[in-house]
């Protein structure tokens, strides 16, 4: 189980709003790339790797989803799987 506590939430939206468009997307991408890191290491950690390849940890990244979807678990999801 993993879990995630977040404060500072009205400072955050105040700071990033002194950002220009860009820069705010840059910094909140930047951010939850860094939050899902910890569930990325222990999805490798718990993954079982056989004698041959191809091993599915290999294939377990975390990256951005830049096109929108009408699929709630593609918008919702912050780790994929390529």
């Amino acid at each position: 189980m993993i879990s995630l506590k977040f404060q500072g939430g009205p400072q955050l939206a105040r700071a990033l709003a002194g950002l220009s468009f860009e820069k705010e997307k840059a910094v909140v991408r930047q951010m939850l790339k860094d939050a899902a890191e910890p569930i990325h290491e222990e999805a490798e950690h718990l993954v079982t790797i056989g004698e041959e390849a191809p091993h599915i940890v290999d294939h377990i990244v975390v990256s951005p989803i830049t096109k929108d979807s009408d699929d709630p678990m593609i918008n919702g999801a912050a780790i994929m799987y390529e």
